[in-house]
C-alpha cells in the first residue's frame, strides 16, 4: 500500500500481520529494516480475541516494528469491528496512526473521522469509494485501484471539486466495473487483466483456484472492453 505525503513522496505501507505472534513480530521488524513508513495488519480473526487482546497485538506490532501502524478492519471477514471508544483506546498508543476502514458502516466511519480529525482514516471499500471521500476520509486503499487508479481519481476529485453528478457516474461506471470482474473471481481477474499490458504477475497462490481457459478468455475480453471505454490504460 502506499500514499502520498503532502510533499509529494509516496510513503510505503507494509502489510503485515499473524495469528502467530512471534511471525508477525518478525515481519514487522523486518519492514522496518526494508525502509517501509508504515505498517498495517488485519485484525485478528478465527479465534474470538477480546478487544484487550486485540489491542496489545497492534501495538506489539508497532513497536517490533518502531513504525506508524495503520489497523485494517475489515468486520466482514474477521467478525471483529471498533466502536468509537475503542477506537479511543487504540489511539492512546502514539504508534496507532488510523484505519484502513473497509466497511460498510457509514455512520462509524464518520463518527471515528469527526471524533479524531488527527487521525488518519483510508476508506476501504473500492465500491463506496465517493461515500468515504465526502465523509472526510484521509485517502482510500482498495483492490481494483491496481487497474482502475484513473477512475478512482474521478470519484475522488468530483466529490473534492463539488462536481457530484460527475463522481456518481464515476462511481456508477467504476461498481459496474468491478461487478463484471467480481462475476469471475476478483482478485484472479485483476491479475488477468493485468496481465494485458504486458506485466506478467503470475496467478493466485492456492487455495485460490486459477481461472480455466475458458474464464481467462473472458477477464481478458472484458479488460479490453474495459479499456476502450477508457477506465483502464494498459498502456
Amino acid at each position: 500500500m502506499a500514499a502520498r505525503t503532502a510533499g509529494g513522496r509516496v510513503s510505503l505501507i507494509a502489510q503485515i500481520g499473524s495469528l502467530n505472534m512471534r511471525e508477525g513480530e518478525e515481519l514487522a521488524r523486518l519492514a522496518a529494516e526494508l525502509g517501509y513508513d508504515a505498517v498495517s495488519a488485519v485484525t485478528p480473526y478465527y479465534y474470538k480475541f477480546s478487544f484487550p487482546e486485540t489491542r496489545d497485538y497492534y501495538v506489539r506490532l508497532a513497536e517490533a516494528a518502531g513504525l506508524l501502524m495503520l489497523v485494517y478492519s475489515i468486520p466482514a471477514l474477521t467478525g471483529t469491528s471498533f466502536d468509537i471508544e475503542q477506537s479511543r483506546k487504540l489511539y492512546e498508543h502514539p504508534l496507532i496512526a488510523g484505519f484502513k476502514y473497509s466497511s460498510g458502516d457509514l455512520f462509524t466511519m464518520e463518527r471515528l473521522i469527526h471524533a479524531f480529525p488527527d487521525r488518519l482514516v483510508f476508506s476501504g471499500y473500492d465500491e463506496l469509494l465517493l461515500c468515504g471521500r465526502a465523509l472526510g476520509a484521509y485517502g482510500a486503499i482498495g483492490s481494483t485501484y491496481n487497474i482502475f487508479a484513473k477512475q478512482a481519481r474521478k470519484v475522488w476529485d468530483g466529490v473534492g471539486e463539488g462536481k457530484l453528478a460527475e463522481a456518481r457516474e464515476a462511481q456508477a461506471e467504476l461498481n459496474g466495473a468491478i461487478q463484471e470482474i467480481l462475476a469471475l473471481g476478483i482478485y484472479q481477474s485483476l491479475k488477468e487483466i493485468v496481465g494485458l499490458s504486458g506485466i506478467d504477475i503470475g496467478a493466485c497462490l492456492p487455495p485460490f483456484a486459477e481461472l480455466d481457459a475458458e474464464n481467462r478468455g473472458k477477464a481478458k475480453k472484458i479488460g479490453r472492453r474495459l479499456a476502450a471505454r477508457g477506465l483502464i490504460d494498459l498502456a
